[in-house]
């Protein structure tokens, strides 16, 4: 399915980014060239390092230092690609509320300069990494996350050949700067463990989930007409479940903990479909896919 096919990940140097490569690099169809476009200098050089010791890495990976807030290097970037997948964003919800037009400028402005680069290179597969709390959202990040998706669908293109679609995530355990490398740093540090509200609830899914999930959409996607939304049937665990699990893999029994309330910009819990998308949902094994199948 992707021999013979260049790969462009923005937000490659990232965890999604960096696990969706681990598990290209195994496929015994190898993509061609996958390239890691990121901002950050020194996750290119961590990036090259880690990979390093893989016997495919050197022949097939390529790293790219640019913004994607910047048309021109992304047009670059992009050049004889045929997918070209962005987990490129600022994720941090706390952030995106302090700097709202940052989050603006790269969640937004920095997507649409990936899909008029796709389009002007005739990049033939496009996949959004969006995330489920663009599904009526509370917070700066889902609302341009949101938009993020409709500007993806929109750019869907089947006459002319381009496809795009959208993989929502829920949170992926382990990921950098997420829920268990946080507990793990509290506890290291022998803090108390800081915790909005003990009642929360999220959905999780694991590294293994993500690419396995990946490869799969990358298949159906292909002999689809584009314009999807993918969704994973995801476990929904209580925050208080995560942390305390957490907790005993690292020997801690009896953690301290610090209720701060939770704030405007999250939710209980989370929602994976919004009630005006029912109508065009379908449920196919371990996914559910939003939008016109035919």
């Amino acid at each position: 399915m992707l021999g013979n096919k260049q790969i462009t990940i923005f937000g490659g140097t990232g965890s999604i980014g960096t696990l969706l490569t681990e598990v290209f690099l195994k496929l015994r169809d190898i993509p061609s060239k996958i390239q890691l476009f990121s901002n950050n200098e020194f996750e290119l050089w961590e990036s090259k390092n880690h990979f390093a010791n893989l016997p495919t890495a050197h022949d097939f990976l390529s790293f790219i230092f640019g913004d994607i807030r910047d048309l021109s290097s992304v047009k670059k970037a992009v050049k004889d690609s045929n997918i070209v997948i962005n987990a490129a964003a600022m994720k941090h919800v706390g952030f995106c509320e302090e700097t709202p037009y940052d989050a603006v400028k790269t969640n937004i402005i920095g997507l649409q300069n990936i899909i008029e680069a796709c389009q002007t290179n005739h990049v033939k597969q496009f996949l959004q990494i969006s995330t489920d709390k663009a599904v009526d959202p509370v917070s700066v990040m889902g609302a341009t996350k949101l938009i993020g998706e409709r500007m993806t669908l929109h750019a869907n293109d089947y006459r002319s050949g381009f496809l795009t679609n959208v993989v929502r995530f829920g949170n992926v355990k382990g990921s950098r700067g997420s829920l268990i490398p946080q507990i793990s740093k509290y506890l290291e540090r022998g803090d108390r463990i800081f915790v909005s509200d003990p009642g929360m609830m999220r959905f999780f899914l694991t590294k293994e989930q993500v690419g396995d999930f990946v490869l799969k959409v990358l298949a159906h996607s292909e002999d689809s007409r584009g314009r999807l939304i993918y969704i994973p049937k995801m476990e929904e665990v209580a925050i208080m479940d995560v942390i305390g699990a957490t907790c005993l893999d690292l020997g801690v029994e009896n953690p301290q903990y610090l209720f701060y309330g939770k704030g405007l910009a999250e939710k209980m819990r989370e929602t994976l479909i919004s009630q005006s998308e029912m109508n065009i949902l379908h449920e196919i094994d371990d996914m559910y896919i939003i939008g016109g199948l035919l």
